[in-house]
């Protein structure tokens, strides 16, 4: 492994961390993201791992932003190879998805997904 990867490996570490001190804790699915993300940087030549949206935003169910990548697709990035995930296209095909979207008329249970279906990109 290179240097490079090290380091951005140990600073991802570092600012989970730092979130989880700071901020009552990081949810999975970002997370998951946050790894499937750090794969696709040792994979794929210039990356552009900074614009891809990993974070939960909730305010009160209200209006929540989720993560880019579902749990289930961060998993199955995470389990590709690099020359699978160049061979499935994920290099291209993250950086273009748009967070997720989930909104809520009355407070739980009654939320919903109200972001735009696409088909997963990974499996």
């Amino acid at each position: 492994m290179s240097t490079t990867r090290t380091l951005f490996r140990l600073l991802l570490g570092g600012c989970a961390l730092l979130l989880v001190a700071r901020c009552d804790g990081i949810g999975e699915q970002d997370f998951l993201c946050e790894v499937a993300i750090a794969h696709l940087t040792d994979c794929c030549p210039d990356f552009p791992h900074a614009q891809i949206d990993c974070a939960t935003v909730n305010t009160g169910c209200a209006y929540s932003s989720l993560p880019a990548l579902s749990s289930d697709e961060s998993q199955c990035i995470m389990q590709l190879s690099c020359d699978d995930a160049r061979r499935k296209g994920l290099c291209e095909k993250v950086p273009l998805l748009l967070p997720g979207i989930e909104t809520c008329e009355n407070p739980p249970p009654s939320c919903f997904d109200g972001g735009v279906y696409r088909a997963p990109v990974c499996p």
